[in-house]
């Protein structure tokens, strides 16, 4: 976390909800590795979008998010100036 913080230090305890902690740390990265619904795509593709929604570079390990919402998604960083996605690999 920027300034070196721990998660305690969010105002509470963390809870366990990676969604809420996304939306309340300040921090210019998410570095994504949760377990993904093969249908849906979630939980990665929420916090996927709520990091680049707040302007977080976004990193993940999870290729259901992309292989669902690829377009969707390259949009979002694009639109806040984050890297783009790339197909090539």
């Amino acid at each position: 976390m920027k300034g070196g913080k721990k998660l305690t230090e969010l105002g509470g305890a963390f809870d366990g909800d990676a969604l809420a902690m996304v939306k309340a740390v300040d921090a210019d990265m998410l570095v994504e590795m949760t377990y993904t619904d093969i249908k849906t795509g979630e939980p990665a593709t929420s916090h996927i979008r709520a990091a680049l929604k707040r302007g977080m570079h976004v990193t993940t390990t999870n290729k259901g998010p992309l292989a669902l919402f690829y377009h969707e998604l390259s949009k979002l960083a694009k639109n806040t100036r984050r890297s783009s996605f790339s197909k090539e690999r």
